[in-house]
């Protein structure tokens, strides 16, 4: 049963879907209509929400007064959000669940943000005891608090690398350290894609694509909104595009 706010999110063009679709030898798992809802990083900024906003979103605890507040000012100006940042993290969970019921076994987070519930390895963990996982980000408070919360020294790591460069993120020592790219992996770009104009995220995406070893899983999550009046008063002072990573 879906909620109300979810409801009326769809019907006024925030429509959810969920596109499992096979291509060749990979099989790419996409997400469009979730409202924008993540940063990944732990900047604050009026213009976009924050790690640590979508973490109170989330019910979770690592956010301050501050997040809290520009997170209800979202909400009052678009009520639907926290139902959309928390459908958009069960998404990826589900995404991931597949993937590890699939034998997938090694997980790279792109732009994984702080740590807040359902973290990656938890989820695969869960299927797979032994997935290797990788959150990837480049704020430093976002990976101080990855290092001290999820990176367990069997098999998880966080690293300092930008998804924008796929091939310096995959070059990355770290990430190589538990994460095989000659083996199938799982590839999350969870509500990031869209911090970047329409080309330079088509190229990220083929990027990684292209490098993903046969058998591999391309998950991604994508904000949309139809209404630019809503968007300039929620985020008045930079397109989403111009977000730095």
């Amino acid at each position: 049963m879906l909620s109300d706010d979810t409801q009326r999110a769809r019907a006024s063009g925030s429509a959810t879907s969920l596109l499992l679709a096979a291509r060749q030898d990979r099989i790419m798992v996409t997400r469009e209509g979730f409202a924008q809802a993540q940063r990944p990083h732990g900047h604050v900024c009026a213009c976009v929400i924050t790690s640590s906003n979508y973490d109170y979103l989330l019910g979770g605890k690592d956010n301050y007064a501050a997040d809290r507040a520009e997170a209800e000012r979202l909400l009052r100006i678009y009520p639907p959000l926290r139902a959309m940042a928390r459908e958009n993290r069960a998404f990826l969970a589900r995404a991931v669940t597949w993937a590890a019921g699939q034998g997938v076994s090694q997980f790279l987070d792109l732009g994984a943000g702080l740590p807040t519930v359902h973290n990656t390895h938890q989820v695969a963990r869960a299927v797979k005891p032994a997935a290797a996982v990788a959150y990837v980000d480049t704020d430093p408070v976002v990976l101080a608090h990855a290092r001290a919360l999820l990176a367990t020294g069997d098999g998880v790591t966080a690293v300092a690398a930008d998804l924008r460069d796929p091939a310096a993120a995959l070059a990355d020592p770290g990430l190589r350290a538990v994460i095989d790219p000659a083996r199938p992996a799982a590839l999350l770009l969870g509500a990031v894609l869209h911090f970047l104009d329409a080309d330079a995220a088509r190229q990220v995406t083929a990027g990684y694509a292209q490098a993903m070893a046969p058998g591999s899983c391309l998950v991604m999550s994508v904000a949309r909104y139809d209404d630019e009046t809503l968007g300039k008063q929620a985020f008045p002072r930079k397109r989403l595009s111009q977000a730095h990573y």
